[in-house]
């Protein structure tokens, strides 16, 4: 199957306060160093998340060993309208990519682990610090083999 351009990727998880906001997090970052990719936009998004509250504790820790900030999010719910935006929305296990595809939009959905080609899901932590940092290392690998598919594709 032909994908499209993608210009706009939506990460989604349960409650984006971990997984999708460390995700994009990872990708802006990793983008910006590759010509191919710097335009695409990328947002996150919890299938059962409540508007306006921060990321967990352990998940701002563990991304600033990594040098990056994820203390200005705040978590928001995955609507029909934002799905129907994206180009590919990549989520945290195939459940929820069968949640996304519920809503209706026409848009590519797959499990992060699955469209990376590691299969796996990515579990939920707890907000401990070390949780948070085993995550944000398997979100590492997902998010860097997601960057070479599409920058080896040509944004596809």
């Amino acid at each position: 199957m032909e994908e499209n351009t993608v210009n706009r990727i939506l990460f989604v998880c349960s409650g984006n306060a971990v997984r999708s906001p460390m995700a994009a997090a990872m990708f802006r970052s990793l983008a910006t160093k590759r010509p191919k990719l710097r335009h695409v936009q990328v947002e996150s998004a919890g299938t059962h998340a409540a508007d306006g509250e921060r990321a967990f504790d352990g998940a701002i820790e563990a991304m600033e060993e990594m040098g990056l900030n994820v203390r200005g999010h705040r978590t928001r719910l995955l609507t029909p309208d934002l799905a129907a935006r994206c180009d590919l929305i990549l989520t945290m296990d195939r459940e929820q990519a069968r949640r996304v595809r519920a809503l209706g939009a026409r848009v590519k959905v797959a499990a992060l682990g699955d469209y990376a080609g590691i299969p796996g899901d990515v579990e939920a932590p707890c907000d401990s610090h070390e949780e948070c940092a085993v995550c944000r290392d398997q979100l590492r690998d997902l998010v860097a083999a997601v960057v070479r598919r599409l920058e080896r594709n040509g944004r596809k």
